[in-house]
């Protein structure tokens, strides 16, 4: 069955991070990546034969992708991160997102041990003493949610990346100067303790998850958690349906759930929509949807 991905417009960026060896995953990512640009997805990935213009040209996606607060796409074969001669190694890729505070959406490629841990140790002639393992481990933790990519096609792959780069961002704040007025001449009022709390988890699970108040949460937690301040969090409820699905306030809803109560929160959500339609249709304000 072929998978439907819609077009990228509005999108964020992506880079594909990987282990450029010329392999069959990198082959079958090169694949993914084609997918998702000509769907008009703003994705990055260096050429095949860059030569020389490879450094320069991870350079330059890097810097756009802090700029522009994108996903970087952590390609994790069992030696992914792994620290090499080279100045634009996956391990500095990683570092650079873990330095940046940017997101990283791990695709699993490898088995266990989970994540990756790159080899390392006495007889490694640049990671003696477990570095790149030690970084792994604080950017791609076991909590942080990954694509299952083990035995799947470039199309399904394409489909769970743009899942991901469609997903919900962080709001900005509003001030009065953004918001068109100056000086004196308008007072907004501050947010409740609810509509703030909320905002500030569903600000920390779009980068990823992190620490707040000394624990750290994963991206799935910080949803829930807004969830539980502000109920009708259209934004947080489309997230979570996009990372599977959650318990709020002891209730279960998996992923059609979760874009079912997006809708009824924020019934224009053209993405909402489209994910409910992938999930075969479903109930919004007690009106059927069929998947058409």
């Amino acid at each position: 069955m072929a998978v439907s991905i819609p077009d990228g417009s509005g999108a964020r960026d992506g880079m594909f991070s990987a282990r450029f060896d010329g392999g069959d995953t990198e082959m079958l990512f090169r694949q993914v990546y084609k997918i998702l640009k000509d769907r008009g997805y703003p994705v990055m990935m260096v050429e095949e034969g860059a030569g020389g213009d490879f450094g320069t040209k991870t350079a330059t996606f890097l810097g756009r992708l802090r700029k522009h607060k994108g996903v970087m796409l952590s390609v994790c074969t069992s030696h992914y991160g792994e620290m090499t001669s080279s100045t634009y190694s996956s391990y500095k890729e990683v570092k650079f997102a873990q330095d940046h505070d940017l997101e990283i959406l791990p695709l699993r490629m490898c088995g266990d041990p989970w994540p990756p841990e790159p080899p390392s140790g006495p007889g490694h002639k640049y990671d003696k003493d477990g570095t790149a393992e030690g970084l792994i481990a604080m950017a791609i933790p076991p909590s942080k949610i990954y694509v299952e990519c083990r035995g799947r096609d470039a199309e399904w792959i394409a489909a769970r990346i743009a899942e991901k780069l469609r997903q919900k961002g962080a709001s900005p704040d509003i001030s009065p100067s953004s918001a068109g007025y100056s000086g004196h001449q308008a007072v907004v009022p501050s947010a409740s303790p609810s509509a703030a709390e909320a905002k500030a988890w569903f600000d920390l699970g779009s980068k990823g998850g992190g620490e707040r108040n000394g624990q750290k949460h994963s991206e799935k937690a910080c949803y829930l958690k807004a969830l539980e301040a502000k109920e009708n969090h259209a934004d947080a409820w489309y997230n979570l349906g996009v990372v599977g699905g959650g318990t709020v306030k002891g209730q279960a809803y998996d992923q059609k759930a979760c874009y079912e109560k997006a809708l009824e929160a924020k019934e224009n959500d053209a993405s909402a929509w489209y994910n409910l339609g992938l999930e075969g249709g479903g109930t919004v304000k007690g009106q059927a949807y069929d998947e058409k």
